[in-house]
């Protein structure tokens, strides 16, 4: 799935979530994030949930592109190395 471009905020948040079960429900299990130009820590949850609900499911997400802003959110929040494990 690729990830809408521009910013990625809360406001986004819920119409991504839904995006991204629909898109593991049809079997796209990769996360695109080369047109994403921001985010905020909303992001994460959103990287979180796909890779539980992937999980789950036995399958894995691969996520692709990741901009500086999330590496260093992921980081922050100590969950960095989850992230760069699936990339």
């Amino acid at each position: 799935m690729k990830l809408q471009s521009g910013a990625l905020t809360f406001q986004e948040a819920g119409l991504i979530k839904a995006g991204i079960d629909k898109a593991i429900d049809a079997g796209d299990l990769v996360l695109d994030f080369s047109d994403v130009t921001s985010a905020d820590s909303s992001i994460l949850a959103l990287i979180l949930h796909a890779l539980r609900r992937a999980k789950k499911e036995g399958k894995s997400i691969e996520l692709i592109d990741l901009t500086p802003d999330i590496s260093a959110l992921a980081s922050l929040y100590g969950i960095g190395e989850l992230l760069a494990r699936n990339k």
